[in-house]
């Protein structure tokens, strides 16, 4: 039984076979290593990929945050902030990240303006050029002369008054609106300019301003296009004086610049169109409009004027 037992727990078996058992191991543990290893590099390529599809998509949040910065300097100049004071502002939340305002230059008559959108640790910057004065077309008739739909009236927005000769008044007039064959942009009423209706030579001497959104022609000259309604009476036909006048107040150096004058005594009484096209000069700045009169009777005989439907327009 002893030598039995000692051929079992001993047994000589062949080298070759030997042999072919240690290669079996070798070759298990190689392909579990090579396993581990594929399943490695797949779990870091999923990851990768994952990386990077969020990367792609935090720079593409961040360029459309910066595009939204760029909007917000554009409503703030056409509210009337000057170019060079949108810059530097922010950052201000926005979606899932922030936008800032880092410049805004002057360049060639236009405002350019550069923001930076920001998601996470990604940054965008996106530059853009808005018009000069911010608008391609502002109407003043409604910002100035409309009445209550859309809040606007004289008194409201030309609150001060100017006056050199007080022997008349001035005032919105809803009750008078230029036509919208003279002055397609406006309703409601109009501005009423008239001497005393008692009292011999009357004179009425005056002015009213407001203030615009801001425009700057920059580098470069500018066209633009004026157009109004306006009408008079003359008493008798009577009068020394009776002038209206509207003009750009400069906001920096140049002066102000008429945009158009009527100093004809009428008793018309009928709305008269004016398109007036005009250039401002190179480097200068206007944050104002204003409307002066001018009616001096003659005798005793009353002058009256209405204007309205009051356009600026940048081609």
């Amino acid at each position: 039984m002893s030598a039995f037992n000692s051929k079992i727990k001993h047994p000589h078996l062949p080298k070759h076979a030997r042999q072919q058992g240690a290669t079996t191991v070798i070759v298990a543990i190689l392909f579990v290593i090579i396993i581990g290893y594929a399943v490695v590099v797949s779990l870091d390529m999923g990851s990768s990929e994952m990386t990077d599809t969020r990367l792609i998509d935090e720079r593409s949040q961040a360029r459309f945050i910066a595009e939204a910065g760029i909007e917000s300097a554009f409503y703030d100049f056409r509210e009337g902030t000057n170019c060079t004071a949108l810059a530097p502002a922010g950052p201000t939340n926005f979606a899932n990240g922030s936008f800032s305002i880092s410049d805004a230059q002057l360049e060639n008559g236009n405002c350019r303006v550069t923001a930076m959108g920001s998601v996470g640790n990604i940054r965008k910057t996106v530059s853009d050029i808005i018009p000069p004065g911010g608008l391609t077309d502002y109407n003043f008739a409604e910002h100035f002369f409309d009445d209550g739909d859309l809040g606007y009236d004289l008194d409201t927005d030309w609150p001060n008054e100017a006056i050199a000769k007080n022997e008349g008044s001035s005032q919105y007039l809803s009750s008078t609106n230029c036509p919208v064959s003279i002055c397609p942009n406006t309703e409601g009423g109009s501005f009423y300019i008239e001497t005393f209706a008692t009292g011999s030579k009357d004179w009425f001497k005056a002015s009213r301003e407001r203030t615009i959104p801001l425009i700057e022609t920059g580098d470069t000259s500018r066209d633009f296009t004026l157009t109004l309604g306006y009408k008079k009476t003359a008493e008798n036909n009577s009068g020394t004086n009776h002038v209206l006048t509207l003009k750009l107040v400069t906001a920096g150096a140049g002066g102000n610049v008429t945009l158009w004058s009527d100093a004809t005594v009428s008793n018309a009484n009928t709305w008269t169109a004016v398109t007036v096209p005009f250039t401002l000069s190179a480097n200068r700045s206007y944050d104002k409009i204003e409307l002066s009169y001018n009616f001096r009777e003659n005798g005793n005989n009353q002058l009256t004027g209405h204007v309205d439907g009051i356009t600026l327009t940048y081609p």
